[in-house]
């Protein structure tokens, strides 16, 4: 039986074998028993937590963002970018950073993504589409 962050890894090469998009990422974590995962933009490490169990993915030496201000309209710029693929995700990371997002969170049972500013109040929320998730074989 593979472990917690096996799964994980595995849902991470079918996702790059099969260009998958994000709903189809989300939902394939979700498969698998992920209930949300944090990523945290500075250090670029994710904590991806189910059930019991947690995974912290550690992200490349070296990365370095510079934090900017909150600001809403740029973040949801940097999100649309990835979405139609135009920047690869370092890059994305880097654009919500200097957007003011140090920190994302997901969750799976609310199938939403919430980009937190460094303060409190600052915030964007949006939906994971429910369309786009990979459909299963029918056996």
């Amino acid at each position: 039986m593979l472990s917690f962050q096996d799964k994980i890894k595995d849902v991470y090469k079918q996702a790059k074998a099969g260009n998958w998009n994000y709903p189809q990422m989300f939902n394939g974590l979700k498969t698998i028993g992920v209930q949300s995962y944090t990523m945290n933009v500075l250090k670029y490490t994710i904590e991806y937590v189910g059930g019991d169990e947690t995974f912290l993915e550690i992200g490349p030496s070296g990365w370095k963002v510079d934090l900017g201000m909150f600001n809403e309209a740029q973040v949801i710029k940097a999100v649309r970018r990835s979405q139609r693929k135009e920047i690869d995700y370092p890059t994305f990371l880097k654009e919500i950073a200097a957007a003011g997002v140090p920190k994302y969170y997901v969750s799976m049972s609310e199938c939403t993504v919430s980009y937190l500013g460094a303060d409190e109040g600052n915030k964007y929320v949006e939906k994971v589409p429910t369309t786009g998730f990979r459909k299963e074989e029918k056996k």
